[in-house]
């Protein structure tokens, strides 16, 4: 396998990891605004959403990282 390709694989894997960290954090700002709404304490559950923004944001500059990483190998051969 070379470079290029093993970038792609790479992406694709992060792309995926983009998309379900976008789905747990929506899930869970939805859940959030759920128990503010019935005045319930959602200390815990805003606590999870900033671990899940944190982790979201983590995976996009993978992503990011592999994109700009395809770019100079695809541009270099």
């Amino acid at each position: 396998m070379n470079e290029l390709s093993l970038i792609e694989k790479y992406l694709a894997a992060a792309e995926r990891d983009v998309e379900d960290a976008t789905r747990r954090a929506t899930v869970q700002r939805e859940l959030v605004a759920k128990l503010e709404r019935a005045d319930r304490d959602a200390t815990t559950a805003r606590k999870l959403l900033v671990t899940f923004e944190l982790s979201l944001a983590s995976h996009i500059r993978e992503r990011d990282r592999l994109i700009r990483e395809r770019n100079r190998v695809a541009g270099s051969t």
